[in-house]
Parts: structure tokens; sequence; C-alpha cells
């Protein structure tokens, strides 16, 4: 069966991870990017800024097959701009029995129930079926990462001070941008309004690297064991921070919702969130 794997997010939580898995498969039908963007930039973001990137990710995809793959896919990209429908057609044409292909977009978090219906509807009217993935992590390690990623690729993480961090995350804690990316509650309920529960993935960044869950992982995927790397973690930030038990209690406290879904919608071990976040936290065992 012809598949494609929808990963929704959540930004900072394994989705490059799982990206670098999956391309090992000789079943893996090669696109042109791992994240295309594409109904973020329709449905929830300025298309033109979204359209901004378009070469930088084709440059950072690992599979370049000739000169001028990048103007070429920047062409096919900016068609799907204009006809989303040439999006799907896309896929469809790369895609042979048995193969599998990919967008691992985690803005696509924020898309609508309705949205994600139809994504599911046209791949199916073309017979490709959809595997969706979602990742949840632990919201205040989550958002640090993000800052870090951002202070990192401007060259300036290492030159920031505890204080000066500790405003930032108490900032971007159920920002807009946050809640846009991890407000799970809502998220999973828009995910569970477009999609039949056996055709979604969803796991916790904390226990993904266990065996238990690779085998899990692999199993909803279709791949064999073998393929995934539980040890092969990318992106990772330093770290380089630890905040007082004062700061680190208000954080939880701005975020005590998110906790107490996952363990009422998914079981899951609240005590693994909280050991998250006391490894960053001063003083604390």
């Amino acid at each position: 069966m012809r598949t494609f794997i929808l990963g929704l997010g959540a930004q900072k939580s394994a989705t490059t991870w799982l990206f670098r898995q999956l391309i090992k498969s000789p079943d893996f039908a090669r696109g042109f990017s791992k994240e295309y963007h594409l109904f973020n930039a329709i449905h929830l973001s300025s298309e033109k800024r979204a359209m901004s990137h378009i070469v930088r990710r084709i440059n950072n995809y690992p599979f370049h097959d000739g000169d001028n793959f990048v103007e070429k896919h920047e062409r096919i990209m900016l068609d799907f701009y204009s006809t989303p429908d040439k999006y799907y057609d896309y896929f469809d044409s790369i895609l042979d029995e048995g193969q599998f292909t990919l967008d691992i977009t985690p803005s696509y978090s924020g898309l609508s129930s309705e949205v994600l219906k139809e994504i599911r509807r046209e791949f199916e009217l073309r017979g490709i079926q959809l595997k969706v993935v979602f990742f949840l992590r632990e919201p205040i390690c989550r958002v640090e990462s993000a800052v870090k990623m951002g202070l990192r690729r401007s060259n300036v993480l290492r030159e920031v001070s505890l204080e000066v961090m500790t405003q930032k995350l108490r900032n971007w804690i159920n920002s807009k941008d946050d809640l846009l990316r991890a407000n799970y509650r809502e998220i999973v309920a828009r995910i569970d309004g477009a999609f039949n529960q056996e055709e979604v993935y969803f796991g916790f960044y904390e226990t993904l690297f266990s065996a238990s869950e690779v085998h899990r992982l692999s199993t909803f995927l279709g791949l064999p064991e073998s393929l995934i790397d539980p040890g092969k973690k990318v992106n990772a930030t330093p770290s380089l921070f630890r905040y007082t038990e004062v700061d680190m209690d208000d954080f939880r406290d701005k975020v005590a919702d998110r906790y107490e879904f996952v363990s009422s919608r998914f079981g899951f071990d609240l005590s693994i969130w909280h050991r998250a976040t006391e490894a960053i936290t001063i003083g604390a065992k």
C-alpha cells in the first residue's frame, strides 16, 4: 500500500530524528524536503513569509540529484502554493506500490480538523493511505529547547544570561506561538476529529527512545525495528541553564492544564515530566 506519513509536530519533540530514521528505508520515495509548510502557509500564516524559506528548506534536504535540484523544486513548490492539488498529485507521482513518503512540518499542529480531513480525503482519492504522527514533550523543556535553538542560530546562545533566559521562557510559555505548537488538549482534539484511532501515533519525547516505543512506532509505520536507531538524537541543544525552584514552580503553574490533559487522555506518568524539569532546576535532586 502506498503510504504518506504526515508529521504534525510538536516542534522540538524529535520530528527531525523521525525524519532521519525514515529516510534510511529502501522503501522511502524521495521528495525534495522534510517540511513543505504548505498548509500552515495557506491556513495559519503569511504565505509570503513561508515562501521565503523554500530555498533554505530544499537546500537542507539530504538528497540532491542534479545541479538544478533547488531551482527545479523551488518552481514545483511555488506551484503547490498557487494550486494545492499539485501537492497531492506530486506525491501520487513519486510513489510506487509499497513505498512511502512524508511531510513532517511541526507547524501543521495548528491546522483545524476541517483542513486535516481535507488532507486525508485528497490522499484517499489518489489511493494513498495516511499515517499521522504527533509527538508530545514536556512543555517547559520544549519551549526552552526552542528558545535555545533560536539563540544558537543567531550565534548568541552562550552570551545569554540566566536572567535573560528566564524572562524569555516566562514570555514564551503560553504565548500564541507556544500554544499553536503545543496546546496538547486542543491539538489532540483536532487530530481526533479528523482521523481514526488506528491512523494516528501519539508518542512522548521522554519515552520515545525506549525499546517498547521503538517497537510501537515501527509497528505503526509498518517498518522494521532495525531501521530506527533510538540513540541518534539530532538538533539537541546544550544544557546551559538551570532555573530557580521558584521560577520553575511558576512555569509549571502556567502549563498545569497540559499536565492534567496528558495524564487523563493518555494515562501518562507525570513523574517523567517532573524529572525532565528537575534536570534543569537549581538544587533539584
